[in-house]
């Protein structure tokens, strides 16, 4: 089997494959004709969402000034609402969104050649990311246009060129002939230096990345001078603990976590725990608790039996704080038990809704004629007032939005 494209379109420059690996080089070239096409029609419509039809700067509900300061230029012109309407038709978080959106228009408007070539199959997304972060920055137009031409030019004389190959290339032309714009960017880049943290792809770990320059990365030095920004702070205190560990007589920092975790999980079940809003195994809390008190309830003990080398006579201290967290629990799942039966059985269904602010009694002055009082023997809506109270939260956290472009969307709170 040959895959055969739209002749226009033109081969790749080692030819087409035989057999199954030239369907596999057919799809990866509508890959990139579409992923060309895409980024149009996104250009496209941030072009109708002109930010003339938003808020101007100063008015009740309009952008803030740090936020529009941080917004990549090519966004100045496009409505800031038109990042949420890509989220509900892509579903993607509002930063993907906006980066799309970013690169969408950088490739439109500021490398029409590069986007032409994806289309046509000379490169492929992968080649992007290189000329999108060297390339596009140049601010003289006519400048940049002929870094683009030239590096095409020579992408063109070549039969394979992967994107680390481009990219070195990319950096040598860029440096040659936009030294001031390289000089520019890495300024800006010196003063993104920072450390941030996200979550791993191991529920209970986190990343934590540092931006430092080329010479700080190779060697590590930490002599900041006066005026660092926060980020610049962070990192610098990064460098500090892998230099010199434990060398200064500050106090430990602080740190104030919000964990939340069912009683099941401290006793050793596997219920899902939160962290700060990151979901994590019950093992990371109870070793996390373990490390605040100094106290863990090894559950794997009560379930073995003793052996001849280990001492039978259980720990008082120990066994004291087992009981009382066991008796807890059992008195909760009791509570529990009975709440579910009295609830089942519909005991609370003929109770009113409540109609007072205060449930501890009513008003002071209240009388026959009072509205509180008509309310109270008014019929019950079907249901009860505990199932309404459910209907009630459920409502609340539910968010219906339609955008101008048609599409429906629905939200709820997590967790999910």
């Amino acid at each position: 089997m040959t895959a055969v494209l739209d002749p226009a379109l033109g081969g790749p420059p080692v030819g087409w494959a035989s057999g199954p690996l030239g369907a596999v080089q057919a799809a990866d070239r509508e890959i990139g004709r579409q992923a060309a096409l895409r980024a149009r029609a996104i250009a496209a419509f941030a072009a109708s969402r002109p930010a003339s039809a938003d808020r101007q700067p100063g008015e009740a509900g309009a952008m803030s000034a740090e936020r529009w300061a941080s917004r990549a230029e090519v966004l100045r012109p496009v409505s800031e609402w038109a990042v949420p309407e890509l989220v509900v038709a892509l579903n993607v978080t509002a930063q993907r969104a906006e980066e799309e959106l970013a690169r969408s228009l950088t490739l439109v408007h500021r490398l029409p050649r590069v986007l032409d070539a994806l289309q046509s199959g000379v490169l492929h997304p992968g080649h992007l990311w290189c000329l999108l972060e060297h390339v596009a920055p140049i601010a003289d137009d006519v400048l940049r246009a002929r870094v683009e031409g030239e590096l095409l030019a020579w992408l063109g004389g070549r039969s394979v060129t992967t994107p680390a190959q481009l990219g070195d290339k990319v950096r040598r032309v860029v440096l040659r002939h936009a030294a001031r714009d390289a000089a520019r960017a890495l300024a800006r880049a010196v003063r993104r230096r920072g450390v941030s943290a996200r979550p791993d792809r191991v529920d209970g770990m986190s990343v934590v990345s540092g931006l430092l320059t080329t010479p700080e990365a190779a060697a590590l030095p930490a002599d900041p001078a006066d005026g660092r920004s926060r980020g610049q702070k962070m990192a610098d205190c990064l460098l500090d603990l892998v230099l010199r560990p434990g060398g200064t007589a500050l106090p430990p920092v602080q740190v104030t976590l919000t964990v939340v975790a069912p009683a099941g999980a401290l006793l050793g079940g596997d219920a899902a725990c939160e962290i700060d809003g990151q979901v994590v195994p019950a093992e990371v809390v109870r070793a996390l608790l373990a490390a605040l008190t100094g106290h863990r309830v090894d559950t794997a003990a009560t379930e073995s039996e003793p052996t001849d080398n280990e001492p039978t006579e259980p720990d008082p201290a120990a066994t004291a704080r087992t009981s009382a967290v066991v008796s807890e629990e059992e008195d909760f799942a009791r509570w529990s038990e009975e709440m579910e039966r009295r609830i089942l059985a519909g005991e609370f269904d003929a109770e009113p809704a409540p109609c007072y602010l205060d449930e501890d009694g009513p008003p002071p002055d209240t009388g026959p004629d009072d509205p509180a009082v008509r309310h109270r023997s008014a019929p019950t809506v079907p249901g009860g007032w505990w199932a309404r109270a459910d209907r009630a939260v459920d409502d609340a956290g539910t968010l219906t939005v339609t955008t101008p472009t048609g599409l429906t969307a629905t939200t709820t709170p997590p967790p999910y």
